[in-house]
């Protein structure tokens, strides 16, 4: 997990025959499962030594680390989104980009004063221009956003970056994996020189396939991602119909043995924006809490590559939009809390 060795991912000792021979073995796998059409699963448990575990939020309120429900959890590690263009179009034709300005600028202060010692950030599309295709500008853009966060005293926060936010349903990356890569490689170059980590991937689980990752590898180059994030949403939305964890077996399969995976984004949904496989839209916030609690218990457990659980959201928001809170909108504790903090306190 990041910490004082932040930078092991990019430090590694590797000749670059060595880079090349790894990338070309990853290019070979996933071609053989386009070709295959196949989506292979791991044995629970895995193999090898097991890692410790790092839990964390993720979520772009900053009211949050004032809720003393919050400091009950002593959490030390949190994810946030940024616009990729948040410090690029700052005139007055973007007021989402502003109110983002102001919001995560609160979220920095709040996130260091509640004790929040390690932050992923999460590079997302843009509030203001959701599908623009950022590519030529991404590298600059980044490092401005990057400015941005220094300034404000923000930037020793910053041990992680993912180049964007679910790459394989967003729009403006869907069909385009090479794209996608390309920005991991932006990032891996930016963190060699900031000492953070790099964190490929990001994925959603419901869209992801061998075919994407495939073109992913070919736009990021040498070396090769050596930790990946994922979004376990969908394996706990389905578990009723099937509980082992296929999304996230299948891709755990993908990766070679020795990367590394963070589960950055997952909870118990109550509502959300898009029908989910089986065509639902909304659930109870008892059947909200049986998945994050069955998503808890397995998915740590499905392969020692896993190394953090990060859930979504502290607080969930009110009605049409996203709601996987561990608190409910109107402020009232759901058991998801319980549950969730029981999972912390490693009961």
């Amino acid at each position: 997990m990041p910490g004082p060795d932040v930078v092991r991912d990019q430090a590694r000792p590797a000749t670059l025959r060595g880079m090349r021979r790894r990338r070309t073995q990853l290019l070979l796998v996933a071609t053989a499962l386009v070709a295959a059409g196949v989506w292979l699963a791991v044995g629970e448990g895995g193999g090898g030594h097991r890692r410790s575990l790092t839990f964390g939020i993720s979520g772009e309120d900053p009211r949050m680390f004032a809720d003393p429900r919050f400091a009950a959890l002593g959490l030390r590690d949190a994810r946030v989104q940024a616009s990729w263009d948040l410090a690029v179009h700052t005139g007055p034709a973007y007021p989402g980009l502003a109110a983002e300005r102001v919001r995560l600028a609160q979220w920095l202060v709040a996130a260091r004063a509640a004790g929040i010692r390690r932050v992923l950030l999460a590079v997302k599309p843009s509030r203001d221009l959701p599908a623009a295709q950022p590519e030529a500008a991404y590298a600059s853009a980044l490092a401005g956003l990057l400015a941005w966060i220094d300034a404000r005293g923000g930037g020793d926060l910053v041990t992680a970056i993912s180049p964007w936010n679910e790459p394989d349903i967003a729009p403006s990356t869907r069909a385009d994996p090479v794209a996608a890569g390309r920005m991991y490689a932006a990032v891996r170059a930016l963190c060699a020189l900031r000492g953070c980590r790099a964190v490929a991937g990001d994925f959603a689980d419901r869209g992801m396939t061998p075919a994407y990752l495939a073109g992913y590898l070919r736009g990021a180059g040498s070396p090769a991602p050596r930790l990946w994030g994922w979004h376990a949403y969908e394996d706990g939305w389905d578990r009723a119909r099937d509980p082992t964890l296929p999304r996230l077996r299948a891709f755990l399969a993908w990766l070679p043995g020795t990367d590394e995976v963070w589960l950055t984004e997952q909870g118990g949904i109550v509502r959300r924006v898009q029908p989910g496989d089986d065509g639902r839209s909304t659930q109870s916030p008892a059947a909200a809490n049986a998945d994050l609690a069955f998503l808890l218990a397995r998915a740590p457990r499905l392969d020692p590559r896993i190394t953090r659980f990060d859930v979504y959201q502290f607080r969930g928001e009110p009605p049409p939009r996203w709601d996987s809170g561990l608190i409910a909108p109107d402020g009232s504790t759901r058991a998801a809390y319980a549950t969730f903090r029981r999972a912390v306190a490693g009961g």
